[in-house]
């Protein structure tokens, strides 16, 4: 699992606001861990927001969206358990919906849309906007209201009125900060969703900071980004989330920083085609990397997602069509979710939509 996807701060705070790192398989990497070489210099080639023409597993992501769509309560929604206690998962929903419309299933996703547009679940997720303000939800939250291919009507805030919050709570210092009893979570992974949002509404520009400079300045000097904000030095990278920043990065026309990002990825994919967190394979993280790197238009891009996409489908639950997730190696939502990206080298930026700068 990942913290973007146990992202619905009422599940977080509820679970304790301290262990938001511990519920993450975006956990860091260790700073021993053994990296593949170094592979080719991408610079000569050019990320396309269109994406590779990389031949999808469109029937292994259709059973993986079937075996979703029964994991969810009603059709319509996750739940997470922490401590004993049970959790309407906002975040989780939004990934899953997001990947049965990546693997072709919008009538199954519709449910989730339809769920996640209802005022209190939406309340719950993002914040009243008064006592409490969750800038990393409403940026994910609206980018889903968004998703091409559903219709959505929000009872509570449209995707527009969620985008005039979340600049609400732009700081100084480039970040947008929760309003929170529980102190500020917001993660580099929420904000470059939200920074995705911000582009696709083309709301990036004449903004009073920026805050994708501040994104940029947390980078670590492999070209990778920390799971957290402040996070202890010497900064380590995260699979996980360099993927995502990366996306963001690209999409406001940050190109060098997305370069320098997806080289990371590269370099850090091993050699069965895998990807790794906290020194162990994980479908997560491989299915977030092939899909940040079927951007990227180079020969070691595209050679590396084809040994990812392989490597997820040899991954896969045959029993299930799911795939594992912990040690335990048991069918799981959050890996799944995630590894269906994969397998259909589909981009976050061609999934929503979202033109690059």
């Amino acid at each position: 699992m990942s913290i973007y996807t146990t992202d619905s701060p009422h599940f977080v705070r509820r679970a304790a606001v301290g262990v938001l790192a511990g519920l993450a398989a975006m956990t860091l990497v260790g700073c021993g861990e053994e990296k593949a070489p170094a592979g080719p210099s991408t610079k000569a080639a050019s990320p396309s927001s269109s994406g590779q023409s990389v031949e999808p597993a469109g029937e292994s992501a259709r059973l993986a969206a079937q075996w979703i769509a029964q994991e969810l309560v009603d059709g319509s929604h996750a739940e997470s358990e922490y401590d004993g206690s049970v959790f309407a998962d906002n975040g989780l929903t939004i990934d899953a919906m997001w990947a049965l419309v990546a693997a072709g299933e919008p009538a199954l996703a519709q449910k989730a849309a339809d769920w996640l547009a209802l005022r209190d679940n939406a309340i719950d997720y993002a914040g009243d906007g008064e006592q409490a303000a969750y800038p990393s939800a409403m940026g994910k939250l609206a980018l889903a209201y968004l998703t091409p291919g559903l219709k959505v009507e929000p009872e509570y805030k449209s995707a527009e009125e969620l985008a005039t919050s979340l600049i609400g709570r732009l700081k100084p210092e480039g970040r947008f900060r929760d309003i929170s009893e529980w102190g500020d979570n917001s993660t580099p992974a929420g904000q470059a969703f939200d920074i995705m949002l911000l582009v696709r509404l083309g709301q990036l520009d004449g903004l009073s900071v920026d805050p994708v400079a501040a994104l940029m300045a947390i980078s670590c000097d492999d070209g990778s980004y920390p799971s957290m904000f402040d996070a202890e030095q010497p900064c380590t990278g995260d699979v996980d989330t360099t993927a995502i920043v990366a996306q963001a990065l690209f999409a406001a026309g940050q190109d060098a920083a997305a370069e320098e990002a997806f080289t990371y990825l590269l370099q850090a994919q091993t050699e069965p085609g895998r990807w790794q967190n906290s020194g162990a394979d994980s479908v997560n993280s491989t299915g977030l990397a092939v899909s940040t790197l079927s951007l990227w238009e180079s020969a070691e891009a595209k050679s590396a997602v084809k040994l990812g996409v392989k490597a997820l489908i040899d991954w896969q639950l045959p029993a299930t069509g799911a795939f594992p997730g912990g040690e335990r190696g048991e069918s799981d939502l959050r890996a799944t979710v995630q590894g269906v990206l994969g397998l259909q080298a589909v981009s976050y930026l061609k999934l929503l939509g979202i033109q690059a700068q």
